[in-house]
């Protein structure tokens, strides 16, 4: 027998220098090596003989054991808001289905460019269920604060306890109904919080690692310890040596990076169980058990989620389709009339869409169940953000601390004192200029202290800084570790709202220099809306600012010029009145933005207001309108192969397209009920069929119905009678050709050369229509016709004497904004049958009387 000493000497005569080093690093390994031998023998010991063979005499799942952890985690809880009637919400009636992206999904389909306006893309696959995941294999579940991970890992433990999936009052949508995962039928199911798991971790200096064995070891200190719902040790054992558990470990990022061994030591203890569970999840799944992890985003490394043997699936955000099953499901637990139910349900979806300021929580599980109860609790939703949040916030701590008042008080001014602090940098000798979204312990702890030195609050009583850090990350919900010796705020909004009411107890604070000094910060954008919504019970003082602020508006500063919209909107639905001089400068404020071609985003912000307060360029009875370019008679080209088109009389074409406040007066002037506006074939099709246009008052998408936003989803009927009932016509497609390129036969209304950006197209970005006008540099470089290129599809008349238009449905041309740019070309035109429409497709008109 050679030993190792010996081996290297045999095979290294040559290297006998390094002989003392590689016993050194043997020596090392020793121990390691010990361990893994150790491991490999508890392994086959406990392991199947074959991954497909199961020893006989599967362990008894103790039944009252079942029942109990049913029913301990049946009651749902609500980020601290409580329900008037004092009733529990039950799991099984609100939970919606959480999702992932299916693996073999394509990041982005290849588009085909020269696909027709009418021939639309299959639609995606839904993604994957994360349960029918689940029932395949085990998995890592990564996902932010409040999307439903430690929901979903009650809901699993819910399912296996009962066998199967419950009815429930309302039928979630085609593809996300869940199947029961036969894969989890007699299977132990444990759920171990890691926040409390870990103190039965071993505390050692300097371990790298913990081993399965230690892993295993601590669960069974932990089970025999607490006796989960009066679950035994050796239960848990007898299923842990048949491979027959579903092991459910939720919140790594929970789980402290260190603990205290002595006064100047400390173990690793993240580090060490998520290095640990990398071979140990190895070992379990080869045994035949479950595994379900979960964390923060941050929670583990990309090398560490690499390393765990475990399917990874970060949880999608909340599409349109699970927001309406949320929204559903809870007022028809909220509400014991099912058709109750369903209006309020409808009515609460309406306020939210109105409602762009909330548009970036309803993806959000937990964030949309606020918005639910709050409505419900109300019937409406406080007309401002300040208002929701105060109650959201307001709810949460109530639940949490509820018997003592004082500590509500305190705790909230530590957390406006901590998010004042991560917006600006206050007291550390900086300024920032952007928030932080989060900081680390240490700025926390000095934000604390601070907090502390103030005089004009006392903080007698208060324990050590390091104890109300600790205090607030573990108890207020609110304010959460989030990984890396870091923390921040359940959301960022919330933080802008602690850090709003902050700025509003300073008592030295200037509003206007704040305002005017952060509002062309677009973070602090938030933050502001917050302060003004709370300034706003007052209006003695709100509208002085806000009428000074509008006063000082200069070019360039657009965004300070949202920050006064957001302003404008909160006066506005609290029917508060302000001058018409500031509104009035406001609006040449929103003209002037559009002419200078400002940046788009707030461009586009800007002219939704413009729409919305009255935009002067729109002239709302179309007859009465002036706004049309004169098109000469003469000679264009038309086509890719710049055919001749004789222009022989000239004419006048709307600069813009019809807009929806242009629109809504042909229909409240009654327009569909007159026949003598439409054509034969118009009439008929209009009595079978209802109106969907953007014009109406219950447009399902906000995002389309603007007043000065282009009317669309009218068909070729509907605006051919518009036009008849305004005293004009339709283009045929080569006048609007025309009106487009100009003379000289341009590719582009605007030249031959194509710019990203220079018209509302798919490269904008936008995701919907803009104002009319909003691309200036877009207009024809001959006529001043505006969205000749992008925005909106245009409806163009049949020109019989053109063969080529002989026998077609109908002709539209001009792109959209969800076209590329081949599509938004003078050339490019496409046909389809006269009753469609489509969120991408309006009209314009042409004047019918001579031209001089």
């Amino acid at each position: 027998m050679v030993d190792g000493k010996q081996a290297f000497s045999l095979d290294s005569d040559r290297h006998d220098s390094d002989i003392p080093q590689l016993c050194t690093i043997l020596e090392e390994l020793a121990p390691g090596l010990k361990e893994l031998r150790q491991r490999h023998a508890l392994q086959r010991e406990s392991a199947p003989t074959t991954a497909t063979t199961v020893p006989k005499g599967r362990p008894a799942i103790p039944r009252d054991y079942l029942r109990k952890l049913q029913k301990s985690i049946t009651d749902v809880e609500l980020m601290g808001l409580k329900l008037k009637h004092g009733s529990g919400v039950k799991l099984n009636a609100v939970y919606v289905p959480l999702v992932t992206q299916r693996s073999a999904e394509l990041g982005a389909r290849a588009r085909n460019q020269d696909e027709s306006f009418e021939r639309t893309e299959p639609e995606d696959k839904n993604p994957q269920l994360l349960l029918e995941l689940l029932g395949q294999t085990s998995m890592y579940v990564s996902g932010p604060a409040g999307c439903g991970k430690s929901t979903f890992c009650r809901w699993v433990t819910w399912l296996t306890c009962a066998g199967e999936i419950p009815e429930a009052p309302v039928t979630p949508p085609e593809g996300y109904a869940e199947q029961f995962p036969e894969d989890l039928r007699g299977r132990l199911p444990v759920l171990v919080p890691l926040r409390e798991f870990h103190e039965s971790l071993p505390a050692r200096a300097g371990c790298q690692a913990f081993s399965t064995h230690e892993l295993e070891q601590a669960l069974l200190q932990w089970i025999g310890g607490k006796r989960p719902h009066g679950l035994t040790a050796d239960e848990f054992e007898a299923h842990l040596r048949r491979g027959r558990l579903l092991l459910i470990l939720d919140g790594v990022d929970e789980v402290p990076l260190n603990r205290p061994i002595t006064h100047r030591q400390t173990a690793p203890v993240q580090q060490a169980l998520v290095a640990g569970l990398a071979s140990a999840c190895e070992d379990w799944n080869q045994r035949g058990h479950r595994v379900l992890l979960t964390s923060r985003p941050y929670g583990l490394t990309e090398t560490e989620v690499g390393r765990l043997d475990l399917r990874s699936a970060p949880v999608l955000p909340l599409n349109e389709e699970l927001q309406t099953l949320l929204v559903d499901r809870w007022f028809r637990c909220l509400e014991d009339d099912a058709e109750t139910a369903a209006t309020q349900a409808d009515d609460m979806r309406g306020h939210v869409a109105a409602r762009s300021d909330l548009m970036d929580l309803v993806s959000n599980p937990m964030l949309l169940t606020a918005i639910c109860v709050v409505y419900h609790e109300g019937k409406r939703l406080p007309q401002d953000r300040h208002d929701l949040y105060d109650r959201i916030v307001d709810n949460v701590l109530c639940n949490r601390f509820r018997h003592d008042e004082a500590e509500r008080k305190l705790i909230r001014y530590r957390l406006g004192f901590i998010a004042h602090g991560m917006h600006t940098d206050e007291g550390a000798g900086q300024t920032r200029v952007a928030p932080e979204a989060q900081v680390d312990d240490a700025e926390v702890e000095r934000l604390l202290l601070a907090c502390r030195a103030e005089n004009w609050f006392s903080e007698a009583v208060v324990k050590a800084v390091a104890d109300s850090r600790q205090e607030l990350l573990t108890t207020t919900g609110l304010f959460l570790p989030q990984g890396q010796g870091r923390a921040g705020f359940y959301h960022l909004t919330i933080q802008d709202f602690f850090a709003a009411e902050r700025l509003l107890q300073m008592p030295d604070v200037n509003l206007e220099a704040l305002f005017r000094t952060r509002g062309n910060v677009s973070q602090w954008r938030s933050t502001l809306n917050f302060v003004f919504g709370a300034l706003a019970k007052s209006p003695a003082k709100a509208v002085p600012l806000l009428e000074t602020l509008i006063g000082g508006l200069a070019r360039g500063e657009e965004r300070l010029g949202l920050v006064a919209w957001d302003a404008i909107q909160i006066l506005e639905k609290q029917k508060t009145p302000w001058s018409t001089t500031a509104r009035d400068r406001f609006v040449q404020f929103c003209l002037q933005s559009i002419d200078d071609d400002v940046p788009l985003l707030p461009r586009h912000e800007l002219g939704l207001a413009l729409g919305d307060l009255g935009d002067p360029r729109i002239c709302v009875d179309v007859r009465k309108s002036q706004d049309f370019a004169y098109i000469p008679a003469g000679t264009y080209l038309v086509g890719d192969q710049q055919r001749p088109f004789e222009v022989e009389k000239p004419f006048w074409i709307g600069k813009y397209p019809v807009t929806n406040s242009q629109y809504r007066v042909f229909v409240e002037e009654g327009g569909y009920h007159e026949e003598r506006w439409w054509s034969n074939d118009g009439w008929a099709w209009s009595r079978g069929v209802r109106p969907r246009h953007s014009a109406l008052p219950d447009y399902p998408d906000s995002k389309f119905t603007n007043p000065s936003q282009p009317v669309v989803r009218v068909s070729y009927y509907e605006a051919e009678a518009f036009a008849n009932w305004a005293g004009g016509r339709l283009p045929t497609a080569g006048e609007s050709e025309a009106a487009a390129r100009g003379p000289e036969g341009l590719k582009y209304p605007w030249g031959n050369d194509w710019r990203d950006g220079i018209c509302n197209s798919d490269v904008a970005g936008l995701g919907t229509t803009s104002i009319v006008g909003l691309f200036p540099a877009s207009q024809s470089r001959d006529f001043g016709v505006h969205d000749a290129a992008g925005n909106v599809w245009e409806w163009c008349d049949l020109d019989m004497s053109n063969p080529r238009e002989r026998g077609v449905s109908r002709v539209f041309r001009g792109g959209c904004w969800r076209s590329f740019a081949r599509l938004v070309r003078c050339a490019s035109r496409d046909v389809c049958r006269a009753g469609y429409q489509d969120a991408g497709l309006g009209f314009r008109l042409v004047r019918v009387q001579e031209a001089s």
